[in-house]
């Protein structure tokens, strides 16, 4: 498993594993939306991780770039906000040079950015404007775009993204160093995850790591109380999902071959944060046909592209949407190439009482194999 991803499972387990009775928000008064916000210009300097072989001829230099943050730490009652300590959740413009401009080129995306703080519950480290010490490990997900994708022609010896547009993944610490009431400095390290989740091959992914600076300007405080959250007893839960993907084999420029699949889950919810759950899922996924043929010089039925599995996964939860980290095992795969176990790094959104939509990235380890984009039914 990617480094990355590692460390993204270890911060969902941090954050929601303690099922601690944390003190909620609480505010009659409407504010504004912009209030206790903070807007920040972050210069990056770093280097492009080469996680593999094929990609270190290509980090020639160091990267730089700039980020522009736009960050609040709410001003109205949310209870999700008093259940992980006030974190803070905004927008990331980030804009990157990775050292290679003639191979790799500029990365740009744009991401929703949550930000956890690290530190215990007290009134006035939500209230300070001091230098009081206050640090957050951060979590992006959102669109970007690199101006040197992987080209046979032009970009050929760059085999790392087959597309353009890509996913975007950050993980961030960062500290606080200087704060007054209208000014702020902060401090810490980056690392930009780039892929398209196999969608287009090439797909070995970019992963750069940096150091950066913030300074920036912070809206007018907004005064909160805070109330002690009841405690409620949390039940089981059953769901039902379908989801629709695409993916790419090699050689390059080949084919889009459709995935689909249905998975059920069951879900005990042990706390406000956090759930744990087992379920079943059945993937159809078409490249798995081509794969067949060329190994085994036949043409399979369809039963043999069929893979059914078996996962245990935890689920965080952040109101309606829920952070979901699932490990599977293959019950039924007749292609048995990619091993026999999967993961599952994914996202859903309650729409409503029953329905979700929901995306989420299957990987064999380190590899991805196909995201998935769906809609499901919880009862």
């Amino acid at each position: 498993m990617s480094f990355g991803t590692r460390l993204v499972i270890l911060c969902v387990m941090l954050f929601g594993l303690p099922s601690l009775r944390l003190c909620g928000q609480k505010d009659s008064t409407k504010h504004s939306p912009f209030a206790n916000s903070y807007f920040a210009i972050s210069p990056h300097y770093g280097f492009i991780v080469p996680h593999t072989s094929a990609i270190s001829h290509l980090v020639q230099g160091h990267s730089y770039g700039v980020g522009f943050d736009l960050i609040s730490s709410g001003s109205e009652y949310k209870t999700w906000r008093g259940l992980y300590n006030y974190p803070e959740t905004g927008l990331i413009f980030f804009l990157l040079n990775t050292g290679n401009k003639d191979q790799l080129g500029y990365e740009i995306s744009c991401s929703y950015f949550l930000n956890l703080t690290l530190n215990s519950y007290h009134r006035d480290r939500i209230t300070s404007t001091s230098n009081d010490g206050r640090h957050w490990i951060g979590l992006g997900i959102g669109a970007g775009f690199t101006t040197k994708p992987w080209n046979l022609r032009e970009n050929h010896q760059a085999p790392v993204l087959g597309s353009s547009l890509n996913l975007a993944l950050t993980i961030q610490y960062s500290a606080r160093l200087l704060s007054s009431k209208k000014f702020e400095i902060r401090s810490g390290l980056r690392i930009h995850h780039y892929s398209n989740g196999a969608f287009s091959v090439p797909n070995l992914g970019t992963n750069n790591a940096s150091v950066f600076f913030s300074a920036g300007v912070k809206t007018a405080y907004t005064n909160i109380d805070y109330v002690p959250h009841s405690t409620d007893s949390f039940s089981f839960s059953n769901s039902i999902s379908f989801s629709v993907g695409a993916k790419e084999i090699p050689p390059p420029i080949g084919k889009k071959y459709p995935v689909f699949s249905l998975n059920y889950l069951f879900d005990k919810r042990v706390s406000y944060k956090s759930s744990f759950g087992a379920g079943l899922d059945a993937f159809y996924n078409s490249s798995v046909k081509t794969l067949l043929e060329r190994r085994d010089d036949y043409a399979p039925p369809s039963q043999d592209v069929l893979q059914l599995g078996a996962s245990i996964g935890y689920t965080l939860h952040f109101s309606k949407f829920q952070l979901k980290v699932q490990n599977g095992i293959y019950l039924y795969d007749k292609w048995k190439d990619t091993g026999k176990f999967y993961h599952r790094f994914g996202l859903r959104y309650q729409l409503s009482k029953h329905w979700f939509a929901h995306m989420s990235l299957k990987t064999h380890f380190a590899k991805a194999d196909f995201g998935e984009w769906g809609l499901g039914w919880k009862f």
